[in-house]
């Protein structure tokens, strides 16, 4: 299985929302298939989406809005990272699903979102991992999957995108799904209750090699935060040119003034190399 990336603003992969930098341009074409009402769009569209990395994300506003990455093949092993933005959301819902061929009876990995918590499970053992959230904030979700009798594991790191030191660690281990494979991963607000919006940016799925996270405030997409990465905070703050990298260096969803003091903040503390 290849690496699946939402790097947006650039053709680097099959799964993918493309973004120009002028009027919206964003697209959900590049993934197997869309359900419901789910789009691909950019802050300055007239439907404004928030996004982490890029120019654009994408938004599900009711339950059964999801995509769906139909490339996996019989995988043992499994590793996915994602950005949900929180949104502010009641009752709960699914919003990733690593599936088997049999499809929502047997999911390798479920992670649901009830408005406070994201909760992991996965087929094959009774363990629920619970990782607090709060409404209205970017979460960079970590996921690594394989299959084992009684030797299978799902490893779950989230992280506070507004930081770079995860927020919630946990191992769900000794799981027995022996004959477990992945041959679907579904992205959004596949099935649920409750009502609200949230955004989904910069997926990544592969088999063995772990994702990683992207370098927080590094807005200009250069691999390292200087100031100039303030300026581009700045220059779409003040002028509305979109940065292309990372430019929400707080994680709340917005790119303002206070975004170049977190940047700057870090590049006194730690210096220009990306966490």
């Amino acid at each position: 299985m290849n690496s699946k990336k939402v790097l947006l603003g650039a053709a680097v992969s099959a799964v993918l929302l493309f973004a120009a930098p002028m009027a919206s341009a964003c697209a959900l074409s590049a993934w197997t298939a869309t359900n419901g009402t789910i789009i691909a769009g950019q802050p300055n569209d007239a439907t404004p989406v928030s996004r982490l990395s890029g120019l654009c994300a994408a938004r599900a506003a009711a339950i059964g809005d999801f995509v769906t990455d139909a490339s996996p093949t019989g995988e043992t092993t499994y590793q996915a990272r994602f950005y949900y933005y929180t949104g502010n959301v009641t009752g709960a819902r699914n919003v990733f699903e690593g599936r088997s061929a049999a499809g929502a009876s047997n999911l390798p990995i479920r992670v649901q979102h009830n408005g406070t918590s994201l909760i992991f499970n996965t087929n094959g053992s009774a363990t629920t991992a619970t990782a607090p959230v709060s409404a209205n904030r970017w979460y960079a979700v970590e996921l690594a999957w394989a299959a084992g009798a009684g030797t299978g594991s799902l490893a779950i790191t989230v992280t506070d995108a507004g930081t770079d030191t995860p927020s919630f660690t946990q191992t769900i281990g000794s799981v027995n799904n022996g004959s477990d494979t992945i041959e679907e991963a579904r992205l959004g607000f596949i099935s649920g209750t409750g009502t609200g919006a949230a955004n989904f940016d910069a997926f990544d799925s592969r088999r063995t090699t772990t994702p990683g996270r992207l370098c927080r405030g590094d807005a200009n997409n250069s691999g390292t935060r200087t100031g100039a990465d303030a300026t581009a905070v700045i220059n779409e703050f003040v002028n509305g040119v979109l940065a292309t990298g990372q430019p929400d260096a707080n994680g709340n969803g917005q790119v303002v003034g206070s975004d170049a003091s977190s940047i700057i903040t870090a590049f006194l503390n730690t210096g220009s190399a990306c966490p």
